[in-house]
């Protein structure tokens, strides 16, 4: 991560916001002279600027530095994907039948998947609406 160096300047204090995609797990190898700074604090002083889909965009790492610094190295690592679900029944009981609904309920996290893949049993494969 580079670091500036303003030309003709006696003595100056920087902050740097960093961010980084939810996919990605951030990891500073070498902070080289940059001191962690809070990243809520770091976003304030920022004026908190709207990011592309319209939210307001916080860093996800923060650094200060005075004068010349040795520059960071940051890596990233790709999130392990995470799927989580539940089911969710209802059974409804009347007097000559008996009707079940099921919902599945799923979230995918840090993954490249665009589709799910659902098994059913073929005696209720006809009649399962997605």
């Amino acid at each position: 991560m580079p670091v500036i160096v303003p030309q003709a300047v006696a003595r100056h204090d920087a902050l740097v916001g960093v961010q980084v995609d939810e996919t990605l797990e951030s990891l500073t190898r070498q902070p080289g002279d940059l001191q962690p700074e809070d990243v809520v604090a770091l976003t304030r002083k920022a004026g908190a600027r709207p990011s592309q889909d319209g939210e307001a965009a916080s860093f996800t790492l923060g650094f200060r530095y005075r004068g010349e610094a040795a520059p960071a190295l940051l890596g990233f690592r790709a999130k392990k994907p995470q799927v989580s679900g539940e089911v969710l029944t209802l059974t409804e009981i009347r007097e000559q039948s008996v009707v079940h609904h099921w919902w599945l309920v799923y979230d995918i996290l840090y993954s490249g998947v665009d589709s799910f893949v659902l098994s059913a049993p073929k005696d209720v494969a006809a009649e399962v609406r997605i």
